[in-house]
């Protein structure tokens, strides 16, 4: 079988609220790392750039002057990156993430669709009150395949990784900038969709939580005969709550074969049955 290798990084770092500079600097520092170990990506969290502090002064377009530092050393590196910036917009802001391929080039943009309501006990300010939600769930043709993006509460919503893997994505990145991620909710995405799903959140700062990012793959462990499957995925790399570099490689090759194989049980789904899916009802009404 063809060998269509991509080396897979996520990183999980300590930034610095309203810190741009000691942030962005951290970044490049992950990115030459990343490259040493044969990485032809890498992943930040949410928000990466700034955190939660002072989001309209940290905002910009895109691209931008963020953007701009940031393509040039992926360039110069050689390296792919996604990381998560408040883009602004006219007069709106949203939680974005950015695309960046090895030679530097700004490839996509994705805005956060789901926003949290959240404020950390008065902590950081409701993403409702300040960001306007995205509108699409798109999926991207890259030099890595075809790959869609979520924004920590967008991975709540099972209905978000079912719909980019129906749109073909083979590779999930999941950026999360919140408390430590869990592990079963993890394999549970990659394997119920069958998908590469890498997972950055922050580190774990003092009394800030963090931690649990991850690489994982859905296990090919279907049995025709009994018609059944593991819910669990395979952990190719996960992390504790410290700072740390993930990294994996996965064959493409080999991830389309077995969704291929997956496809009789995409066609048994009955989405005419699916209406409450996509109604406001409120839930129990």
């Amino acid at each position: 079988m063809k060998d269509e290798s991509v080396g897979l990084c996520t990183a999980q770092i300590a930034t610095l609220p309203g810190q741009s500079k000691h942030n962005i600097s951290k970044m490049c520092e992950f990115m030459k790392y990343g490259k040493a170990l044969g990485a032809d990506i890498i992943c930040f969290h949410e928000l990466a750039i700034c955190d939660y502090a002072n989001i309209e002064d940290w905002s910009e377009t895109i691209p931008g002057m963020t953007i701009n530092k940031i393509t040039k050393k992926a360039r110069q590196i050689g390296i792919g990156v996604i990381f998560g910036l408040p883009e602004k917009d006219s007069d709106e802001l949203f939680n974005s993430a950015v695309i960046i391929d090895q030679e530097g080039k700004l490839v996509e943009k994705y805005r956060k669709t789901h926003l949290s309501l959240d404020s950390r006990g008065g902590t950081i300010p409701r993403e409702v009150d300040i960001f306007s939600p995205g509108k699409e769930l798109p999926v991207f043709d890259t030099w890595l395949g075809r790959i869609g993006i979520m924004i920590c509460k967008d991975g709540l919503f099972p209905e978000v990784p079912r719909t980019l893997s129906l749109k073909g994505a083979e590779i999930i990145f999941w950026l999360n900038n919140r408390g430590k991620l869990n592990q079963a909710h993890l394999e549970s995405i990659a394997n119920l969709n069958r998908v590469i799903l890498c997972a950055s959140n922050r580190a774990k700062i003092e009394k800030v939580e963090g931690g649990g990012s991850a690489i994982v793959q859905f296990e090919n462990s279907h049995t025709s005969a009994s018609d059944s499957f593991s819910h669990h995925g395979s952990f190719i790399s996960h992390a504790g709550t410290s700072e740390t570099l993930l990294f994996g490689t996965v064959n493409l090759a080999v991830i389309r074969r077995r969704r291929k194989a997956w496809l009789d049980h995409w066609l048994n789904r009955q989405p005419e049955i699916y209406g409450a899916l996509v109604s406001q009802r409120k839930m129990l009404q």
